[in-house]
């Protein structure tokens, strides 16, 4: 997950940066950062869901292979 979020905050920061160096007017910028700001964060949550997914499913696996 470590390597995923850090991904992800390069990825911003460099998106951040085009946006901030662009030579668009004031007005763009700020309705650019929400939008990817937005996308952001469905892709953390996309990560999240999957992670936890697999985890449970993984618990499950093992739950059920235990000798009991």
């Amino acid at each position: 997950m470590l390597q995923f979020t850090s991904h992800l905050k390069k990825e911003i920061d460099t998106k951040i940066e085009q946006i901030e160096c662009s030579e668009v007017g004031i007005i763009t910028k700020s309705l650019d950062d929400p939008h990817m700001l937005t996308n952001a964060v469905n892709q953390l949550k996309m990560f999240v869901l999957s992670y936890n997914a697999t985890v449970t499913q993984q618990w499950k696996d093992n739950l059920f292979h235990q000798k009991w």
